[in-house]
């Protein structure tokens, strides 16, 4: 089985003109998988974050790659298996927020597959990794199959808006984080990135997804 076969459908619809490229990956994949290399997540979870379907998709969390470690490898960016307490630090940090905002957060044991079900695309740039190594698998080319799922989302107008003005992103970059929209770059520091989290998350909570707002309106104070 090819790894564009393990795409879920509406999403390999939407991404037909990168299954080759997708393919390319998944035979140098196999080549390292065959020299020794492991690699994280499991096949079957590396297209994870796409069980939300495009046409839900309402707000986009983009991290850097997959945690280096089979324990919390998932396929969803930050999130983790359901657990009792050693969240990763940019986890906890998400965590805190939104218990200093609403005082209650339904994903305290670091498992946010809770979002999907709202619509929020837990999406990292890269998605594989070799374990042990973050960023071993930054030269694959993952970076242009998930900017295309990015733009994807924007052309279907995710966050209710329309068009791609309206679609926001948070990408985690490891020591700072970049808030943009596809037509304009924005350059933020990670509290930023996670005060976006945060208003899915808050959104989650209520049961409603709330427009995003604009970079430039972003104040980190308010959920300080």
């Amino acid at each position: 089985m090819s790894l564009s076969d393990l795409l879920p459908e509406n999403w390999k619809d939407s991404l037909s003109n990168h299954l080759q490229d997708i393919d390319k990956i998944g035979m140098e994949l196999q080549n390292r998988a065959d020299t020794g290399e492991t690699i994280l997540p499991n096949r079957s979870l590396v297209f994870r974050a796409l069980e939300v379907p495009v046409n839900k998709v309402k707000v986009v969390i983009v991290g850097q790659d997959p945690y280096p470690n089979p324990k919390d490898a998932c396929g969803l960016a930050f999130s983790v298996a359901p657990r009792f307490s050693g969240l990763p630090g940019s986890l906890m940090n998400i965590q805190k927020e939104i218990l200093t905002d609403i005082g209650s957060t339904t994903t305290a044991d670091g498992d946010l597959t809770r979002w999907m079900k709202h619509g929020v695309l837990l999406l990292n740039r890269v998605l594989t990794v070799k374990a042990g190594e973050s960023a071993s698998h930054a030269n694959l080319g993952w970076q242009q199959i998930t900017e295309q799922i990015v733009r994807i989302c924007a052309d279907n107008g995710a966050i209710g808006g329309s068009g791609s003005q309206e679609f926001h992103v948070i990408a985690d970059t490891g020591e700072d984080a970049i808030v943009y929209c596809p037509n304009s770059d924005y350059a933020a520091n990670l509290e930023a990135a996670e005060s976006l989290a945060l208003i899915a998350a808050r959104a989650v909570a209520t049961q409603t997804m709330a427009k995003v707002p604009t970079p430039d309106k972003i104040n980190c104070a308010d959920v300080a």
